[in-house]
């Protein structure tokens, strides 16, 4: 559902952002952007994100991007994203709209994808190996 420096949410975790090789029309990241946000998003700086720190990240950004405050994040308040498939694909009930439970279901699905080591958290290795792919 989210990508592009974290797009629909606006930054809405790393897990997200390395759940799908950059587009043609998107430059892939630099390892400075990838490092940036990878610091941003581990709060607790032990070198680590875990889901805990994803699901702060997703709710908080949610919240953002729920512009009208109705509790959804809808193809208007999405922008350029609902254009693409990350945006269908993260509306699982196809009402043209992203709940916060959808963009948390998608989020975890995208962290345990990157969480190749099966820790419950993602190293900067994780996530730049995820980014790449």
């Amino acid at each position: 559902m989210i990508r592009n420096t974290f797009a629909i949410l606006a930054a809405a975790g790393l897990a997200a952002f390395a759940s799908r090789p950059a587009t043609a029309e998107e430059a892939a990241p630099s390892k400075q952007d990838i490092e940036f946000v990878f610091v941003a998003t581990d709060t607790n700086a032990n070198g680590a994100i875990d889901t805990a720190e994803i699901l702060e990240d997703v709710i908080v950004d949610f919240r953002d991007a729920d512009t009208n405050q109705d509790g959804f994040v809808d193809k208007a308040e999405a922008g350029e994203e609902a254009a693409g498939s990350e945006f269908s694909d993260g509306d699982t009930n196809a009402d043209g709209k992203i709940s916060v439970e959808e963009a948390v279901a998608e989020k975890l699905v995208d962290f345990k994808s990157a969480d190749k080591d099966g820790s419950g958290s993602l190293s900067i290795e994780e996530v730049t190996a995820a980014i790449e792919k």
